[in-house]
């Protein structure tokens, strides 16, 4: 009965939203369900730069690293997730209108026609990388189970400063952003 109701349980939150929930048969790729959660960490909490390093939809080699000095959101969605058709081009908008912020995005669950032809669809110009199976994004360490769509948030030293686990607030971002900026 008790491996049941589990099951039923997990199933819901599978169900519930875009997100992969958690299973204990080592077949998770690691997302779980969404559960709002925004998190701006102090500085001292914030631990070592990370860097992750990967190709970009063209082929083009990304690192992290490059984009050291500026604020980075890192947020790992699918054209096939409602939530993120919703909030990638609010994250286009946060782009454009805040100096030393970008945004990157990590196609995740999907295929590289897919992401094409949802970005040019809806004119999205910030870079994307190719994680079609999850390993990069879900390979950051030190951040909870990310859920799609999810935010990681880069201070200007390369540190994951934050996240939000779902559909984000653009103006929580907006203002995290902006505290980062100002630690400057």
């Amino acid at each position: 009965m008790r491996r049941t109701v589990a099951g039923l349980f997990a199933l819901a939150l599978a169900l519930s939203g875009c997100a992969q929930a958690p299973t204990n048969s080592g077949d998770s790729i690691g997302y779980v369900a969404a559960d709002g959660s925004l998190v701006l960490r102090n500085p001292d909490k914030r631990g070592n730069p990370i860097d992750i390093s990967g190709r970009l939809l063209d082929g083009t080699p990304w690192k992290l690293s490059s984009l050291r000095g500026n604020v980075v959101l890192l947020n790992a969605w699918g054209p096939w997730c409602a939530p993120c058709r919703t909030e990638v081009p609010l994250l286009q908008d946060l782009q454009d209108s805040l100096p030393g912020v970008h945004v990157v995005g990590f196609a995740t669950r999907t295929d590289k026609v897919a992401v094409d032809a949802f970005t040019a669809s809806r004119k999205i110009t910030y870079p994307q990388v190719q994680d079609f199976d999850s390993r990069l994004f879900l390979g950051i360490g030190g951040v909870p189970s990310m859920s799609i769509p999810g935010t990681l948030v880069i201070d200007t030293e390369g540190r994951v400063a934050g996240w939000a686990l779902g559909a984000a607030d653009t103006n929580v971002l907006e203002d995290f952003a902006k505290s980062l900026l100002e630690e400057q």
